[in-house]
């Protein structure tokens, strides 16, 4: 969906939203499943990128039906607003399908009020201790917006949160004034031919509610409309002209601002890049 009640410090909500013109705001679950028709099962489907992904109250359904399918899927979630009767049905579905769920990231709330939409209450917390309680079956991460981890006071269930994060200015699409300076990652301007260390093929797209995939999660300003998963094939956009050509721009010498990735974090010289390990090679696209 576009827009989000958590307003997260560290998230470009006002570019993505000044460059989404579409009316159609929330991925129905009609389309969901006519764009899931399209897509082969070595597909991973996240459900994270530029959204709380349950703010649309579909998104158990959503879950569910990929699932079902047979789709291997990760979670990036804040858990709000979602409520205890849905996260009993999605901790059902974590341990009913174990074996496809890749990864799931709690992202909790910080002291320095990094989520300034979310709202603290004994239902979240019922919430969270829901979601925790699976962690034996799945793979269940926690982290902050903090760079030292420190969670809200108001947490009392035991949580341990990934240590030393540090957020990027999202390919400079990020107003850093919003984070009021806390630390983050300052976006390159890289001169060389660049690849991108998340996903050499750039495969790790995002969808978006009209079915416009774009170019990937750090591209809150929509630089990068690869295609339509409603009107086109999977295949025909992998293979499409828009995505060639950004492969293509990446290879020249020289800044520019005509790709993305030249002011990101995750891009490397191509030459330093065969020194990363790439750590998700299977295609995958992500759903908001």
């Amino acid at each position: 969906m576009i827009g989000c009640p958590v307003l997260c410090t560290y998230c470009p909500q006002d570019t993505l939203s000044t460059n989404y013109k579409d009316p159609v705001r929330r991925l129905t679950l009609e389309n969901f499943k006519l764009i899931l028709d399209k897509l082969p099962l070595d597909v991973q489907i996240s459900f994270a990128g530029y959204s709380e992904p349950w703010a649309n109250n579909l998104c158990n359904q959503f879950v569910k039906l990929a699932l079902a399918r047979g789709y291997y899927i990760s979670i990036f979630t804040t858990l709000y607003p979602m409520t205890v009767a849905q996260a009993e049905k999605l901790a059902h579905l974590l341990e009913q399908y174990s074996e496809q769920i890749i990864r799931v990231w709690i992202h909790l709330p910080d002291i320095n009020n990094n989520m300034p939409g979310f709202r603290y209450s004994d239902e979240y917390e019922q919430v969270l201790r829901t979601i925790k309680s699976v962690s034996n079956k799945v793979l269940i991460r926690e982290m902050t917006m903090d760079s030292e981890s420190r969670v809200d006071a108001r947490i009392v269930i035991p949580v341990n949160p990934q240590k030393d994060w540090h957020s990027n200015n999202r390919a400079d699409n990020l107003n850093l004034s919003n984070i009021k300076g806390q630390k983050v990652n300052i976006a390159p301007r890289h001169k060389c031919p660049v690849e991108c260390v998340r996903t050499k093929h750039y495969h790790d797209n995002v969808l978006l509610p009209n079915g416009d995939v774009t170019l990937c999660t750090m591209d809150y300003g929509l630089k990068h409309i690869i295609g339509n998963l409603l009107t086109q094939s999977y295949e025909e956009i992998l293979n499409g002209e828009p995505l060639q050509e950004i492969v293509a721009l990446n290879q020249q010498e020289g800044f520019s601002n005509s790709t993305l990735c030249r002011t990101c974090t995750d891009a490397f010289c191509s030459k330093d890049a065969a020194h990363y390990t790439h750590p998700d090679p299977n295609r995958k696209i992500k759903l908001t």
